[in-house]
């Protein structure tokens, strides 16, 4: 069953502090937010570099009835990526774990989580506008992870990835453009089979 986004929005401060703080560690350490940021049910803003005070990356949550918040970030550099978190969840800190997502009935691509925390995975999403794309126009996002598939309603998606790179554009002095490989050939995303839906607890 689809975990819709609670209407409320409403998320801890200090939680959303803390795991934007974690989204940061491949940009370098987040020192506080210069700015906000909301579009719809999702909230956040932009954050700064610990160690020189520059832009670091936008980044913005939703939280789910499930009680599993997912995340969303870019960087000025243009790298993105996504993220879950949960309270109950009980991670090995920098640990890798396998998964494979999924929007709407696209391709079902093969990815790496790493634990940030106990209760939060990030995971590192294709400079691909393509892929970029399919977040922004899809309604599912699936995510599965050994035998559990979580599903989650991007809803408000669009407007927001729009706004998120807007963000990102906008403190790092860039000019906006979706995140994309540099090169003329984008990087393939590795793909597998179909999601098979089963229960998330």
């Amino acid at each position: 069953m689809s975990r819709s986004i609670t209407q409320k929005g409403r998320f801890a401060a200090a939680v959303l502090a803390a795991a934007t703080a974690i989204l940061a560690a491949t940009s370098g350490a987040s020192a506080g937010k210069i700015a906000d940021l909301t579009s719809g049910a999702w909230t956040g803003g932009a954050f700064t570099n610990a160690h020189t005070g520059t832009f670091s990356h936008c980044a913005v949550n939703a939280k789910y009835r499930s009680g599993v918040a997912l995340y969303f970030a870019v960087t000025g550099a243009r790298q993105w990526s996504m993220a879950f978190s949960a309270k109950h969840w009980r991670f090995e800190r920098g640990q890798k774990y396998p998964l494979h997502y999924q929007v709407d009935e696209g391709p079902v691509i093969q990815a790496s989580g790493v634990a940030k925390s106990a209760a939060l995975m990030q995971v590192h999403l294709p400079v691909n506008g393509r892929i970029f794309s399919r977040f922004q126009h899809g309604t599912t996002l699936k995510v599965a992870a050994g035998r559990k598939v979580m599903r989650f309603a991007l809803t408000g998606a669009g407007p927001m990835l729009t706004k998120l790179v807007r963000c990102a554009s906008h403190h790092a002095g860039a000019a906006e453009s979706v995140p994309h490989s540099s090169s003329r050939k984008a990087p393939a995303a590795r793909t597998g089979g179909r999601l098979i839906d089963v229960s998330y607890r």
